[in-house]
């Protein structure tokens, strides 16, 4: 595991589509993407983690909070 935290990166992610990025509509239409594959599960983010400081994740979340969750409750 430990390995697999050092060599691990954002393309490599990406690749594997085991990220979430983008801007608002794009992190919503994922959101919703992974709820279909799997309904009923929970998602869990992880927001903080190499590089990534204190103020870029707690950004993070506020994003999520005011403009992804808004989104993602339109329609329902």
């Amino acid at each position: 595991m430990e390995q697999a935290a050092r060599t691990t990166t954002v393309a490599g992610l990406m690749a594997a589509d085991n990220i979430i990025v983008g801007g608002v509509a794009e992190t919503a239409a994922t959101i919703r993407r992974i709820g279909k594959l799997y309904p009923g599960a929970e998602l869990s983010l992880q927001l903080r983690f190499g590089s990534v400081s204190h103020a870029e994740a707690m950004r993070a979340v506020r994003l999520l909070g005011e403009r992804v969750l808004p989104e993602l409750m339109e329609g329902e």
